[in-house]
């Protein structure tokens, strides 16, 4: 697994429930923004918006930091009327944990189906939207939504740094024919796991019909783009995207063998 939270990570639980040997791979790290007040700076703006726009549970953690230093919190943004869009249950879980009540959870999570998503509920012209993020995100949603006619404050709430002594690793212990299975939770993982196969000089084998190599299985539809953009297969797409849903993948992989997710 690309991720690392310890051992009390909750997917490695879920691993070792199941029966299976996790070995935590961590290929990033999450660090402040280069602008380390930048949400500090750009918080009164969210108290002025109709959404909150939240992708990734990484970004939740710096603006709860943020809201409690001016002693708020989620109450407060209910009280100024402003409505959270989680993207992916995964990102539901955390902010109903902090205590905020995600009004929307898109079906899909590809930037079209948030956004046709924030349109049903009448996020248009006018509209503002408050969205903290990856100082490296991609700004698919952001330009779809300005499209339509809202107003997207982006803020970096943290930034990725790969760790390329951890992705070597993970390189070598597939090598070694040490894994079964591979899941990638994140883009930056899959970039990060992608540049560490370039390093070795090595190629990923594990093509359909091929007994050679490991399952590929993503948490969702944006991970396994970053994989296949990369010329990495990915066998599997956790269905539904949680961690429950990425261990189900892993276990239909080990009954079925490989087969390309549908797209």
């Amino acid at each position: 697994m690309t991720r690392s939270g310890g051992p009390d990570c909750r997917l490695t639980r879920l691993l070792r429930e199941a029966g299976a040997d996790p070995i935590q791979a961590p290929l990033t790290r999450t660090l402040p923004p280069s602008a380390g007040d930048a949400l500090d700076l750009e918080l009164p703006a969210l108290f002025e918006s109709d959404w909150l726009v939240v992708t990734s549970a990484r970004s939740l953690a710096p603006l709860v930091a943020a809201l409690d230093r001016r002693g708020l919190g989620a109450a407060e943004i209910r009280a100024h009327g402003v409505e959270v869009c989680a993207v992916g249950p995964e990102t539901a879980k955390a902010l109903r944990a902090a205590g905020f009540e995600p009004a929307l959870v898109p079906d899909r999570f590809q930037a079209e189906g948030v956004v046709e998503a924030l349109a049903r509920r009448g996020v248009g012209p006018g509209s503002r939207l408050f969205f903290p993020r990856a100082e490296e995100g991609r700004d698919v949603i952001p330009t779809m939504l300005r499209a339509r006619g809202a107003d997207v404050r982006v803020v970096a709430a943290y930034r990725t740094e790969p760790l390329p002594d951890e992705a070597d690793r993970l390189v070598r212990l597939l090598a070694e024919g040490r894994c079964d299975a591979v899941t990638f939770t994140a883009a930056s993982a899959a970039a990060a796991f992608a540049e560490a196969l370039g390093r070795s000089g090595g190629r990923f084998a594990h093509a359909p019909g091929s007994t050679g190599g490991p399952a590929v299985v993503a948490l969702g539809p944006s991970t396994a783009g970053a994989l296949t953009d990369r010329g990495i297969q990915v066998d599997r797409i956790a269905e539904p995207h949680t961690f429950e849903g990425l261990l189900e993948a892993v276990a239909d992989f080990a009954r079925s063998g490989p087969s390309r997710p549908a797209d």
